[in-house]
């Protein structure tokens, strides 16, 4: 079927496959159950009926995981979808980062980590149609995936497993979908793809859907269902459970004081970064990196959709040295970042009072 490519740097030769429709090799359309997600939603529909046939109704606990691959490059949409590609495509809007990195020729753009600048010269889409058509794409593939989690869910109503059962919709990273002429996600911090969905069913019905606002981790997801289980965790585990704010028992001050460490290491290329959000009031959410290997750090506030680097903004610069303290202390509360600590003090030595031991790693 038709293929959406992106552009080598030299905006000549045809770069990464980022895919496209799929037909039968008899040029019949392929059918939508013969995806992935399709695959494996009837996959746990037979993983559940053989639990339950060991004797998992009487009342034993019954744990399901479903790892859906998509959406992931390269998407296989069904040919048969091509019209509602077609109207998807209209309605993309780019993100205002796109058209600043074309206009800069997609090189480094000012204040902006190289981090950057070297993913979109190995997956970066320089041309604005084939940009339009990989988030329609992806837009598709989600449907797709749609569609397959809701078959799983009708097969846990079907068989009398949903209103007691606690279910978890989460994702491991974000995409990009253009911001800054990228997609998919890379070793950098940014919001973009540090950020994911996270949807609960609880155990027992709520009288209306909520949306809980207090900052929340994956790390979370593990202790949320030990604890729905009636299993103590252990002390390794850093995460809290969710329970309490799923009952709408819980006050969300020392939530919103939790300090999450992202770390990026190495991908496509090495980068080095630690970052953490800092949800100061309901109007004041931000994002901070620390970039260890480069000279340019990253400050984003949550509650906007422009994803603009703030850390040279003058108006910013009391925010940008609260986060720099707050990382600090964070850094050398926990033995386990230490090796993240040293060139972190030195890169802000502007903002952090040195001490005697600074340059001592171990």
């Amino acid at each position: 079927g038709e293929v959406v490519r992106g552009m080598h740097p030299d905006r000549k030769t045809p770069g990464n496959n980022y895919g496209g429709f799929v037909t039968q090799s008899g040029g019949e359309p392929f059918p939508e159950e013969g995806t992935y997600p399709h695959y494996l939603a009837a996959l746990a529909e037979e993983r559940m009926d053989a639990a339950l046939a060991q004797g998992v109704s009487d009342g034993a606990p019954l744990y399901l995981q479903v790892d859906f691959f998509a959406p992931h490059q390269p998407f296989m949409i069904p040919g048969e979808l091509r019209s509602r590609f077609e109207d998807l495509r209209k309605r993309v809007v780019l993100p205002e980062s796109f058209y600043s990195a074309r206009e800069n020729d997609f090189r480094r753009l000012p204040g902006e980590p190289r981090i950057y600048w070297i993913y979109r010269m190995d997956t970066g889409v320089y041309d604005e149609s084939a940009m339009r058509d990989y988030i329609a794409l992806n837009i598709l593939q989600m449907e797709v995936l749609d569609r397959a989690i809701g078959k799983v869910l009708a097969a846990l109503a079907e068989r009398g497993l949903y209103d007691d059962a606690l279910v978890i919709l989460a994702a491991d990273h974000g995409e990009m979908n253009g911001e800054k002429a990228l997609v998919d996600k890379g070793v950098y911090g940014h919001p973009k793809t540090a950020r994911v969905p996270l949807v609960v069913k609880p155990p027992s019905p709520l009288e209306k859907a909520a949306t809980v606002c207090a900052p929340v981790s994956l790390l979370d997801i593990a202790v949320t269902i030990l604890d729905a289980a009636g299993v103590t965790t252990g002390a390794r585990l850093d995460g809290w459970s969710l329970m309490p704010l799923i009952n709408g028992a819980a006050d969300e001050a020392p939530w919103n004081e939790r300090v999450f460490l992202y770390e990026a290491f190495w991908h496509i290329a090495p980068n080095p970064a630690v970052a953490m959000q800092w949800r100061k009031s309901d109007d004041e959410h931000y994002f901070y990196v620390a970039n260890l290997c480069d000279d340019c750090d990253e400050l984003y506030d949550l509650n906007t959709a422009a994803h603009e680097n703030l850390i040279g903004d003058s108006s910013f610069e009391d925010i940008r040295r609260i986060m720099i303290l707050r990382m600090n202390d964070f850094l050398r509360s926990d033995e386990r970042w230490r090796c993240y600590m040293f060139p972190f003090r030195m890169a802000h030595a502007d903002v952090l009072p040195q001490e005697e031991g600074d340059l001592q790693m171990f």
